[in-house]
């Protein structure tokens, strides 16, 4: 793993690694796509394919920035299923986020997304939380400041925290609604 990245991205990175493979398993899909590509994603190996072409023939459209415009685009997918993503507005480095770097995320909690993906013609059939680790998401990239040695399976090992029964039902980091498209 290159070694501009924190700990934090690459347990994200991780988190949506397993994401995609529980829903591949619960649901039998076999051909994933996520648009728009996500810049970062491109230098971790992940299992699905990036497109910058919303309309692609799949079983699933996802994508990590469920902003308007980007949803209006999804839905001209001929996907099975459209997931949406964004940053859990109830989690505790969402203020420190906006305080220090004024980012332009799309916030939101679970049931703002729920509401959200109805009112844009997604019937969910799935919703939850993701990248649940033990520190706050603060968006300090650690290329930014040190370097970190991260190791890819002390990383991976971690991310057992995503599926204890507990944490599940704590807030996560990332909100996400997966569902129908309504055409």
């Amino acid at each position: 793993m290159s070694a501009k990245y924190g700990i934090g991205e690459v347990y994200r990175v991780e988190a949506e690694e397993q994401l995609v493979r529980g829903l591949r398993e619960r649901y039998g899909f076999d051909r994933i796509y996520e648009y728009p590509v996500e810049p970062m994603s491109g230098d971790f190996p992940i299992s699905w394919m990036q497109t910058d072409n919303p309309e692609v023939e799949g079983d699933l459209l996802f994508t990590f920035r469920a902003f308007p415009h980007v949803v209006r685009d999804m839905k001209r997918s001929r996907c099975r299923f459209l997931m949406l993503v964004a940053t859990n507005l109830m989690n505790a480095g969402v203020f420190v986020q906006h305080l220090l770097w004024k980012t332009k995320e799309f916030y939101s909690t679970l049931g703002q997304l729920r509401v959200w993906a109805q009112r844009n013609m997604i019937f969910p059939v799935e919703v939850g939380y993701y990248d649940l680790p033990l520190w706050p998401d603060i968006a300090i990239s650690s290329g930014n400041w040190i370097h970190f040695n991260v190791n890819d399976q002390y990383v991976k090992r971690l991310t057992v925290l995503e599926n204890l029964p507990l944490l599940r039902s704590l807030r996560g980091h990332h909100v996400y609604c997966l569902g129908w498209p309504i055409r």
